[in-house]
């Protein structure tokens, strides 16, 4: 692969290449041994390369959570890594908004994350799919296995596999920002609070987006 770099001594054949991108690893933990277990939880911060890319070498987080079978909307694996993500970034004290978007075209990725939207285009669940914007900026992206690869591994069809990406290096640079300047808190809800709270519901365009229908509501007088 021209893209990859390779190892002038690798320690096997399967193991020529620095890898590009975590996510096989963490399937092979949940492929290993989801016959044993209920539930599994996989965690690994490394390095990913490519020699195409402008930042040839960067800093990632992954996790993976693998469950035989939801019992309700509390557990959804997605909620999980959610609040994850969200606690991260509290211990980097950064403090904007936080949106979750699905792939459209109009999203501004940078070239890793265009790679990424390719591959979740192939292996991610269509509804379950979302790229993880803070300030605006992608940060992540959060998606479900689509079921469809469940069959060719012998996984329950109502298993739930998602994963959890992070540009750790994007997350470093922001918090150094905010040491030269000041940044003004924005209050966020997550999903858990607008299935429990809600008292409207709406449905809308895959182009609109929940932040502009929470700021058209916030304006309504009481």
């Amino acid at each position: 692969n021209q893209d990859l770099f390779s190892l002038q001594n690798p320690t096997s054949p399967e193991n020529k290449y620095l890898r590009d991108n975590l996510i096989f690893n963490l399937f092979q933990v949940i492929n290993k041994n989801f016959r044993i277990f209920d539930n599994i939880n996989a965690v690994e911060i490394w390095k990913v390369f490519n020699q195409n890319f402008t930042d040839r070498e960067k800093l990632h987080l992954w996790a993976t959570i693998y469950q035989r079978e939801v019992q309700n909307w509390q557990q959804n694996n997605i909620f999980v890594l959610k609040n994850a993500f969200e606690k991260l970034t509290k211990a980097y004290n950064l403090k904007w908004k936080i949106d979750y978007v699905q792939l459209n075209d109009n999203l501004k990725l940078d070239q890793y994350f265009s790679k990424q939207a390719e591959l979740i285009k192939k292996i991610g669940h269509p509804k379950q799919s979302w790229f993880i914007l803070f300030n605006k900026q992608p940060v992540g992206l959060i998606f479900t296995l689509h079921p469809y690869y469940h069959k060719n591994f012998k996984i329950q069809e109502k298993a739930q596999i998602t994963f959890l990406e992070v540009d750790l290096e994007k997350l470093i640079d922001l918090k150094s920002k905010t040491k030269s300047k000041s940044i003004q808190k924005v209050d966020y809800y997550t999903l858990e609070d607008q299935i429990v709270s809600r008292d409207l519901s709406f449905v809308l365009s895959k182009q609109e987006s929940y932040w502009k229908v929470l700021d058209a509501v916030s304006k309504i007088r009481e």
